[in-house]
């Protein structure tokens, strides 16, 4: 039952909500891990030829080329999972029923074993992705999958309501704090 000031989700979530949504984490770690990767080598190359420069002074250069092949390695092997990680793969499980409430209070999200809430304060942000709606809390990350929406359009409009009912709760607050329980003043210095 949806209630006044309350957003309700319910789906299915399956293997291939779970394949999507680790297939697109997966490719932004890959592209991230690429782009760490070009700066350690276009810097550690800097480096290197900073050492070739120094040589061909008569300067000391040897430590400068250790330094830029250090930087260099220290890009490949820090990225080097990511870049080339195999191909995500489908957990296979029976699709979970999920259900998550959105209030002025927070976010719930509840199936069939467990059930958490995290209040609007502690919910770092909201972001529309290519397999749902993500909620980010600090360890709590959980998404609302694509196939819960009739289409992307629908997605981005219930997106919009869960922002609106974030920003609700983030003014009552401010409103709660305030002293003598009056809204917030508007003084200006």
């Amino acid at each position: 039952m949806k209630e006044e000031g309350r957003l309700e989700y319910r789906c299915s979530l399956s293997p291939s909500d779970d394949l999507l949504a680790r297939s697109s984490l997966q490719a932004d770690n890959r592209r991230r891990a690429w782009g760490r990767f070009f700066w350690h080598a276009v810097f550690g190359l800097a480096v290197v030829l900073l050492g070739g420069a120094l040589e061909r002074r008569g300067l000391p250069s040897g430590f400068v080329w250790l330094v830029g092949t250090l930087i260099i390695i220290v890009g490949v092997s820090a990225n080097m999972t990511d870049m080339l990680a195999p191909p995500a793969k489908a957990e296979q499980f029976q699709p979970v029923p999920v259900m998550v409430v959105i209030d002025e209070h927070g976010v719930t999200n509840a199936g069939p074993l467990a059930q958490s809430q995290v209040s609007w304060s502690a919910v770092q942000a909201v972001a529309v992705t290519d397999y749902g709606i993500g909620f980010w809390a600090g360890g709590g990350d959980w998404y609302i999958p694509l196939s819960a929406f009739a289409s992307k359009d629908h997605m981005k409009q219930e997106y919009e309501k869960i922002l609106q009912m974030k920003e609700k709760a983030s003014q009552a607050v401010a409103y709660a704090g305030s002293s003598w329980g009056e809204p917030p003043s508007q003084s200006v210095h």
